[in-house]
């Protein structure tokens, strides 16, 4: 079946899926059909940037009839050239011949046009949708401010998102009778935020960038009714955990939220632990809770100070109601040290890939495998093994009591070759749980001998799996390090390299374990290739990760 067969219609609803250029510089010339089809689809989306080359605006300027646009994208910026190239772009668009124009985006345009297009669009019964970036520092003018103010009270204007600044926002009419549904606003304070909720009662999707805290601020967020808001998304510094509780009472509808806060108080991550009830009272309808908060108060390393606040997620209402899981994670860097909490997003990392070179960081995730009645939290570690011998003390009392952590499943250490003895991780934790160790070798050079090595595994206990990581991929695993590896038990190898001489002589030397792994970070599909040629040659078991990431060998 040819697609020329289908309804003109359908074949429509396929162009809305393709870019313009693939449309007009492709399709179009396929046959006469097709160039009849691109001539009479009338939904066209055409995106203007400073850089989009003078060839293509002169081709699409001259084959798009304006009134066959539904979306018009306009983005200017600052160099001579660019500016010169947006002249152009202007020159060759009328924008009064754009009569069904739905949607707008004007993204530092210079005042005398941006005026120009807005006053245009009012007259365009079918346009719902604007979006307008000012220049920085650039006050709108008076005029400007009374053109948005005209689109607001469109009948038909249903999305606006404005990036300028705060007392222009508030300078805008935001009258009740605007049937507005969608705002995204770069930054207010909630004055303006309680101002503009109480002028529209039609808004279902409300987003501020940059909710920052102002002096002229109230310290509580009141409105003067309860607003039927369906989703809100607020990101903030340093703003009170109470006035997001004040401004959310008067939000019972709210499906959809998300809530970032940098800098806050260690406070708001406590009081954010308990919302379970504040949600069940105040947001009966909320489906999607997102949030980000984080604060540079807590300098503790010990991570017991904190698993009550992390526990408090792992209720029946977190995990198995709603499956709202959440990460805990402390990170010292050596400036100052950052805690964290926030939703887990699908593209969550495993270990150790999730950690990265500090002082000390440690992490744990809440699944919906979490036993609700077992509150001992299994944390992922990764500590830089000079600082931690310093900062805990070669003599620490081994007692339960003392342990900077109840319960380790991941270990990763980041080495360092001036340190003989490792006597230090006895005041970590007890390692019954410990499933995964992982070593750094921050250096190309750096050998750790076998002594170090059996120092290590003797306490950390019997550990199942077993990892290594130099600094580039072309070193050899010594001889010494894969037998005491293979002394304790160890069932699975892995080893971070490429390097095919790595590979074959691990593979070859330590057949004692059940598999050696192979990782990078990066690798094309043939990454594996020659490896794998040389396995089966061998009769070695393997398979390849899908992504080409890793390479698994397994033996009997």
């Amino acid at each position: 079946m040819s697609l020329l067969t289908f309804p003109t219609e359908l074949i429509h609803h396929v162009l809305d899926q393709l870019d313009i250029n693939d449309i007009l510089f492709s399709l179009r010339n396929v046959c006469r059909q097709f160039y009849a089809l691109t001539n009479s689809y009338n939904r066209y989306k055409i995106r203007f940037t400073s850089s989009t080359p003078k060839a293509d605006i002169y081709r699409i300027c001259r084959i798009i009839r304006p009134e066959n646009v539904i979306s018009l994208t306009l983005i200017q910026a600052h160099s001579d050239r660019v500016v010169e190239r947006f002249k152009l772009i202007l020159s060759l668009v009328n924008i009064h011949q754009f009569t069904c124009l739905q949607s707008l985006d004007l993204y530092e345009v210079d005042p005398d046009t941006l005026d120009n297009i807005l006053q245009h669009v009012i007259t365009v019964p079918t346009f719902t949708k604007l979006s307008v970036a000012v220049k920085p520092f650039q006050p709108m003018s008076d005029r400007t401010v009374d053109l948005l103010s005209s689109i607001l009270a469109a009948e038909n204007f249903r999305e606006f998102k404005l990036y300028c600044a705060t007392d222009q926002i508030a300078a805008l009419s935001w009258l009740s009778k605007c049937r507005l549904e969608r705002l995204t606003l770069g930054s207010c304070d909630q004055r303006v935020l309680c101002h503009i909720l109480d002028r529209l009662p039609n808004l279902c999707s409300f987003r501020v960038d940059d909710f920052y805290t102002s002096y002229l601020d109230p310290s509580d967020i009141s409105l003067s009714t309860a607003h039927m808001l369906t989703s809100l998304t607020l990101r903030s510094n340093k703003r009170s955990i109470y006035q997001y509780e004040s401004l959310l009472s008067y939000t019972p509808a709210l499906v959809h939220l998300r809530l970032t806060d940098y800098l806050t108080k260690f406070a708001c991550l406590q009081r954010l632990s308990q919302w379970e009830s504040f949600i069940r009272q105040k947001l009966p309808s909320l489906q999607t809770f997102k949030f980000h908060v984080n604060t540079n108060e807590y300098e503790r390393h010990d991570a017991n100070i904190i698993e009550p606040l992390v526990n408090a997620f792992r209720t029946p209402f977190w995990l198995q109601l709603k499956r709202w899981y959440v990460t805990c994670q402390y990170t010292d860097d050596g400036t100052k040290p950052n805690l964290s909490l926030y939703s887990r997003s699908d593209s969550y990392k495993n270990f150790p890939e999730n950690t990265s070179r500090s002082n000390l960081s440690y992490s744990m995730s809440t699944t919906e495998n979490d036993n609700v009645i077992d509150m001992n939290i299994n944390w992922k570690v990764r500590l830089n093994a000079f600082y931690m011998m310093g900062s805990i003390g070669l003599h620490e009392p081994n007692k339960t009591n003392h342990y900077m952590f109840r319960s380790i499943t991941y270990l990763a250490l980041d080495l360092h070759s001036s340190i003989t003895s490792y006597q230090f991780l006895s005041a970590l934790s007890d390692y019954s749980q410990l499933t995964e160790i992982w070593l750094f070798f921050n250096t190309d050079h750096h050998h750790l001998g076998r002594n170090a090595m059996q120092n290590i595994l003797n306490l950390v206990g019997n550990v199942p799996t077993v990892g290594i990581s130099y600094t580039n991929d072309w070193t050899l695993i010594p001889e010494d390090i894969l037998d005491t590896i293979i002394s304790h038990q160890v069932k699975h190898l892995i080893i971070r390299t490429v390097y095919e001489e790595c590979m074959q002589s691990v593979v070859t030397y330590a057949r004692q374990l059940t598999t050696i792994t192979f990782v990078c970070d990066q690798c094309s599909s043939n990454a594996w290739t020659h490896m794998t040629r040389w396995l089966d040659k061998n009769g070695n078991k393997y398979s390849v990760k899908d992504d080409s990431r890793s390479l698994c060998v397994y033996f009997e």
